[in-house]
Parts: structure tokens; sequence; C-alpha cells
């Protein structure tokens, strides 16, 4: 087995894991909850889509859902850490417009610990 193979079966096996645990429970129904359940979902499945094109040697098409997954994740991170109930509600609106905020704006990294020195990323 290739090593792309293995990084393929890991991650298709993490992507299922994910999924059973994001349907297997239920959530409160609070806009929050809702909206980091979407980008979670959303995530997941141009995991997959990226995981299928890449199958079938469409490696353009697969390249250009990588910036949508880190999208979504850091979208759900930021609703989570950082954004107001104001923010909330206009993000799930979509009526959310602050360019470089989210970038600009600092999010409490205590969860995100980087794995070669632990020291906060």
């Amino acid at each position: 087995m290739s090593l792309i193979d293995d990084i393929r079966n890991r991650g298709a096996k993490m992507r299922a894991r994910l999924w059973e645990l994001l349907v297997s429970h239920e959530y409160p129904t609070d806009t929050k909850s809702l909206l980091l359940a979407a980008y979670v979902d959303i995530a997941l499945e141009h995991h997959a889509a990226i995981w299928l094109l890449t199958e079938h040697k469409l490696n353009g098409s697969a390249f250009a859902l990588v910036r949508t997954v880190f999208d979504a994740m850091l979208r759900a991170l930021w609703i989570n850490a950082v954004a107001t109930p104001d923010q909330i509600e206009q993000a799930s609106r979509d009526e959310f417009r602050a360019a470089g905020t989210i970038a600009k704006k600092r999010i409490p990294t205590q969860a995100c610990i980087s794995r070669t020195g632990g020291e906060e990323v």
C-alpha cells in the first residue's frame, strides 16, 4: 500500500467517525449550535468530495475544494470561540460582513495546542 493510499484510508476512517459522532448526538437547537453542526457537516462533505474527485483523477477540482474545508472549520471555530451573539445571528442569516475580522481577532487557542512543543499555535 502506498503512502497516498494509507492517507486516503485513514482520512476516510476519520471522516466516517466524525460523521458518526455528529449524527449520533442530540444537540441544542440554538443558533450557535446549529451553525456549528452545519459548518462541520459542510467540511465533512467537502472532504468526501475531495476524496471522490482524487479517485477519479480530477485533482484540480479536488484541490479547489481544500480551501472550503479550512474555511468551514475556521468559521466553526470563530462562531464557537469569538463571535458575539449578534454576530452569530448575522452569520446565520448570511448578513455578517467583516472582512478580516476573523483573521484579525485572536482566536483563543487553549484547545489548539501545537503537537511539536506544547505551545499555543
